[in-house]
C-alpha cells in the first residue's frame, strides 16, 4: 500500500479567474498528478476555502466552487477550511491517520498563504512532504513578483526545511511505487 496522499489546496474559481502566475503549466502538472494518483487508487483530497460574510469565498457561490478542470470524483474527499492551514479546525489529520498516510504531496494555491501554512502544519504533525515543481502558484503583489514569491518560498523556505521539491517526473514515480 502506498502511504501517500495528494492534497489539492484551494483551486477555486475566485483565485483561478484572477489569472495566477504560470497557471496553465501549474494546472497541467496538477492534472497529471491527480490522474496518476487516481490510477493507483491513492487518496486525493481537495481542500476548499470558505469565509463567512465574504463574497469571494461564500459557500455556494461561483467563486467558492472548485475549478471545473479539477473536479473531484465522488469517492474523493473535499474538506472545507476557514483558515490558511488545511489542518486548522478540520479533521484532515485524523482522516490521514485513519488511512495510514505518512507522506503528502501538496499542490495548489496560494504559495505564500495556504500552501505555506498547510506545508508547515503538515511538517509539525510529522508528515513527509513533497512539493512538486510548478504545482503551486500565486500573484504579483506590491513588493514582489509572483515568480519571486514562488521561487523564494519553494526553494529557500520549503525545500530542505519543511519538505522536498521534486520534479513532476520523480513525483509521478513516487505515486506509482
Amino acid at each position: 500500500m502506498n502511504h501517500t496522499a495528494l492534497i489539492v489546496v484551494d483551486l477555486q474559481n475566485t483565485l483561478v479567474e484572477l489569472k495566477p502566475f504560470d497557471f496553465d503549466l501549474v494546472l497541467s502538472n496538477i492534472k497529471l498528478l491527480i490522474e496518476a494518483n487516481r490510477a493507483q487508487n491513492n487518496l486525493t483530497i481537495f481542500i476548499q476555502h470558505t469565509e463567512d460574510g465574504g463574497d469571494e469565498f461564500n459557500e455556494g457561490s461561483h467563486g467558492w466552487d472548485l475549478y471545473d478542470q479539477i473536479t473531484p470524483n465522488s469517492n474523493e474527499l473535499v474538506m472545507i477550511k476557514k483558515f490558511n492551514s488545511a489542518f486548522k479546525n478540520t479533521q484532515l489529520n485524523e482522516y490521514l491517520h485513519s488511512n495510514k498516510i505518512s507522506r503528502l504531496i501538496i499542490v495548489g494555491m496560494q504559495t505564500e498563504y495556504c500552501i505555506d501554512a498547510t506545508i508547515k502544519s503538515a511538517f509539525d504533525l510529522g508528515y513527509e512532504i513533497i512539493i512538486p515543481e510548478k504545482t503551486n502558484t500565486t500573484f504579483n503583489n506590491d513588493l514582489l513578483s509572483a515568480i519571486q514569491i514562488y521561487t523564494h518560498h519553494n526553494y529557500y523556505i520549503f525545500n530542505g526545511n519543511f519538505g522536498e521539491i521534486l520534479s513532476i517526473e520523480r513525483t509521478l514515480e513516487i505515486i506509482k511505487e
